[in-house]
């Protein structure tokens, strides 16, 4: 997925194992050549919520904290990861459940 940095990403350690989090937002619109208007337009934005995580590594907690320092919002960015979805109950508590499909990063890289 390529697009923007909705804000800056947020690092989070989670509790007992060292496991860094890096949480981020991309927002990312396709563009098309419009025949009809002699130029390029931009389609609907697409928001997708992404996270990294280490799994413990302390080389892989380095390497999100640099991300975590040297990423901004607005920031042009490549994402490489697996769509999963998540299970989560619904907000009018009729007992449905939807699913989400934050990808689960592998990297991230500034264009």
């Amino acid at each position: 997925m390529v697009g923007n940095l909705t804000k800056d990403p947020e690092l989070r350690y989670r509790p007992g194992g060292g496991e860094a989090v890096l949480r981020f937002t991309v927002a990312s619109a396709p563009r098309y050549y419009s025949k009809a208007e002699r130029e390029y337009v931009d389609g609907e934005t697409t928001f997708m919520p992404c996270w990294i995580t280490s799994r413990g590594s302390e080389a892989a907690n380095g390497y999100l904290e640099r991300l975590a320092e040297t990423f901004r919002r607005g920031d042009h960015v490549i994402v490489v990861g697996d769509l999963v979805t998540q299970a989560k109950e619904a907000l009018h508590n009729s007992g449905c459940r939807c699913g989400l499909n934050p990808p689960a990063s592998r990297s991230a890289r500034a264009m």
